[in-house]
């Protein structure tokens, strides 16, 4: 789909999370700031299909579309819409505007999830025409499952006893299995969270680093952290906007 201006390829970054590793906080602040970005690196933020009216900023069309249909995450109840007749038509359209031959930086920590090589095939299909380039924050494993529960807990998720679920948060949970991404990914790029918060403070300026990219003009990165409590009102929200949808 992308239109190259000078015989070159076009570079796409696509950061495929993990979860619980600053991807939110990223998003909202790449988001924010693209045109800033953009001036800075010469990359640009790519737009997401949901842009509006949701409070993350995650390209998580392209995992609603690249996973398995039989296999759930939470982008599913959030975008019901994604198995209509339709969908696809509106995604390849949003493509088409996006997929323009600028270099992209693409992020979504649900592809993160993605674990079988037909699901990495779909995802370089939906970006055929760039040079792919794919990193990933991984996190201590006691401190991803305790703030993964938490974050579970917060929108009223209930934990599964099924190995396979993505709701599976025990010690021994295939999401924990950081290594077997890296055959489905080959070349993944791994920033450590704690090392990046040790140095920075915050995820970004590891991840602009960790992607090649210069940090010198940059906007500020010193947001708040997402995926936090706003006190009662919001949970009670959550809770019941996840019942509704389960």
């Amino acid at each position: 789909m992308a239109a190259t201006y000078d015989g070159r390829v076009p570079r796409a970054i696509v950061h495929i999370g993990t979860h619980k590793t600053g991807t939110t906080t990223f998003q909202r602040w790449a988001h924010a700031n693209r045109g800033e970005m953009q001036a800075a690196t010469g990359v640009r933020f790519y737009r997401s299909m949901f842009a509006t009216g949701l409070a993350t900023r995650s390209h998580f069309e392209l995992a609603l579309v690249a996973m398995r249909p039989e296999r759930w995450f939470v982008g599913r109840n959030i975008i019901p819409e994604w198995e209509t007749p339709d969908f696809g038509a509106r995604l390849e359209a949003h493509l088409r505007a996006e997929l323009d031959g600028e270099d992209l930086i693409i992020s979504s920590e649900d592809l993160s999830l993605l674990r079988h090589p037909d699901e990495v095939a779909t995802l370089r299909e939906l970006l055929a025409g760039y040079d792919l380039e794919f990193i990933a924050v991984r996190r201590d494993p006691v401190e991803f499952l305790r703030s993964y529960r938490a974050w579970m807990s917060y929108n009223a998720l209930e934990p599964s006893d099924d190995p396979t679920s993505v709701l599976h948060a025990t010690p021994d949970s295939w999401i924990l299995d950081f290594e077997a991404l890296d055959p489905l990914y080959p070349g993944l790029q791994w920033i450590g969270y704690e090392d990046a918060m040790d140095r920075h403070g915050s995820i970004i300026p590891a991840l602009i680093e960790g992607m090649g990219l210069e940090t010198a003009g940059l906007p500020d990165w010193r947001v708040p952290p997402l995926n936090v409590s706003n006190g009662k009102l919001r949970r009670s929200i959550n809770r019941l906007r996840w019942r509704l949808r389960r």
